[in-house]
């Protein structure tokens, strides 16, 4: 209860009072729109200040050379994973079409004869244009016994299609 001026006794109407001391304040539709409007502008503030800060301080788009690093990683990740038929789909776009002319019980013979490819460093990357290589050092091993694992050292071809560079065998053969 408050005084107001005058010092008589105010008490609220019977709609305004209250029994539980828990219960959330009732405000007005308008109140609540505003306070829901508020907090919104809020989160889109504090988002637009930490992605700006990040864009300030963040790191840089990827490099060429990270992108082909990438690209290259992904490729054996996806042998590895599901054999040649799911390789060839982060391939260049002749790869691909290559791959769709193999008779289909050779690609059967292919995915029967799996190998998995460890990657421990993918060097000497050298860009010509829409062109690269680069030389992709780690090991080989049949699926059914790595045991029997090969060091390699392998040149890499890879073209970039669409803005995105891709493993492509294709320009090793030509």
């Amino acid at each position: 209860m408050s005084l107001p001026p005058g010092g008589q006794t105010y008490s609220p109407p019977e709609s305004d009072q209250r029994t539980d001391s828990k219960q959330a304040p009732d405000f007005p539709r308008s109140r609540r729109a505003g306070l829901i409007a508020g907090s919104v502008v809020i989160v889109v503030v504090i988002a637009g200040v930490v992605g700006g800060i990040a864009l300030r301080s963040g790191d840089p788009a990827p490099s060429d050379t990270q992108r082909i690093d990438t690209a290259i990683r992904d490729f054996y990740d996806a042998l590895n994973a599901g054999g040649p038929a799911q390789a060839v789909t982060t391939a260049c776009a002749q790869d691909r079409i290559d791959f769709e002319a193999i008779p289909a019980d050779q690609r059967t013979a292919m995915d029967r004869n799996r190998f998995t490819v460890s990657i421990d460093a993918v060097e000497d990357i050298a860009i010509t244009g829409d062109r690269a290589t680069a030389t992709v050092r780690g090991s080989m091993a049949p699926t059914a016994s790595p045991q029997a694992a090969q060091a390699s050292n392998a040149q890499q071809h890879l073209r970039e299609e669409d803005g995105a560079w891709k493993v492509c065998s294709a320009d090793e053969l030509r």
